[in-house]
């Protein structure tokens, strides 16, 4: 209740990115001018935070950058208390790919379901353990950055076998360190 005194768009971005703010902060406080591209990088933020910003009315989101005032879709795609399923279920919010494919609990069903997203960040996701080798070897027309597929955990020397005259651009010292 004291926030009132405060003031200044410096002190709100970094008050709205501290880690101690909840939803219920914010809810409580919400006449302050809250920076909501900080709190779209905080930890507790919520999908139904999200949702609650939103209304029903999904169409009401109109840039990537844009959701009640300007949150930050990068922010919000790597949170953790945002999960992966929560993520599937809601295919057209502007979720930031890239930033999805970085995440430590990204899982093969989510790049399945959603392979066909061309925002991916595909260097990161191409080396990740939720890309399996099958899952390439059945995608063949998804843009793979084959140097990151050097790095990732599930290749064998079979599939580097499999693949070695089709003119892919291989990180050969990673292949040799990895399978050696």
């Amino acid at each position: 209740k004291n926030l009132s005194i405060a003031s200044g768009v410096e002190f709100w971005s970094c008050l709205s990115r501290n880690y101690h703010i909840t939803p219920d902060i914010i809810e409580e406080c919400s006449d302050m001018p809250w920076s909501w591209d900080g709190i779209s990088y905080t930890p507790s933020i919520t999908m139904e935070f999200i949702n609650d910003r939103l209304g029903s009315d999904s169409r009401k989101i109109t840039s990537i950058n844009s959701i009640a005032g300007n949150m930050n879709w990068t922010g919000i795609s790597q949170c953790l208390n945002i999960t992966l399923s929560e993520i599937g279920q809601n295919p057209k919010m502007p979720w930031n790919w890239h930033a999805i494919s970085l995440r430590n609990d990204l899982t093969t069903d989510l790049v399945v379901a959603h392979l066909c997203i061309k925002r991916w960040g595909w260097y990161s996701l191409s080396g990740t353990a939720a890309v399996t080798m099958k899952l390439i070897q059945d995608n063949p027309d998804v843009p793979w950055d084959w140097r990151s597929v050097s790095d990732n955990p599930n290749l064998t020397i079979e599939f580097v076998k499999c693949h070695q005259l089709e003119g892919i651009n291989w990180n050969w010292d990673a292949i040799s360190c990895k399978l050696s």
